[in-house]
């Protein structure tokens, strides 16, 4: 019930502005390109071919974690944003999966350090916003290869720390 209540007042899990935007745009952009690329195609694939960019958003833990996998799941990349990258309030933890069209690629290409350059991340929505431009990204769903890909790269990464 206080959850309800709670994204009824705040949609967001996180909402604030990045201190370092150009170089945070950079590597959303990044992520994006590997998300949408194909390191290895099978022979009986080919023509199912779809170049998925629809990174998972995290936020809790005084962090913001992008993450995803190729669209062939062989690479996956991650972009954490630790608190000294960004000024904002967590009003709750939560994880989205977005899609990254075309108009979200080219507001990251065109980020400029000197751009004021504010995030929301939401249940259903993650929209960054500039003075010139505003772009909203609506969730997806999260295909279930992905979701056993997490589980691998979690229980290696577990064995690295």
């Amino acid at each position: 019930m206080a959850t309800a209540e709670q994204h009824q007042i705040f949609p967001h899990f996180f909402e604030g502005k990045l201190l370092q935007p150009r170089t945070t745009a950079v590597m959303l952009l990044t992520l994006s390109k590997i998300v949408g690329s194909r390191f290895y195609i099978p022979p009986n694939t080919l023509k199912k071919i779809v170049a998925a960019r629809d990174p998972v958003i995290t936020s809790g833990g005084d962090y913001l974690r992008f993450e995803g996998f190729s669209a062939c799941c062989s690479a996956y990349a991650r972009v954490d944003l630790n608190p000294d990258g960004f000024k904002g309030d967590f009003v709750t933890s939560g994880t989205t999966n977005v899609d990254f069209n075309q108009p979200m690629r080219a507001a990251l290409a065109v980020i400029r350090d000197e751009d004021n350059l504010s995030l929301s991340v939401g249940t259903e929505k993650f929209s960054m916003k500039t003075e010139n431009r505003e772009v909203t990204e609506r969730k997806v769903q999260l295909p279930l290869r992905w979701l056993k890909g997490f589980v691998e790269v979690q229980s290696y990464q577990s064995q690295m720390e």
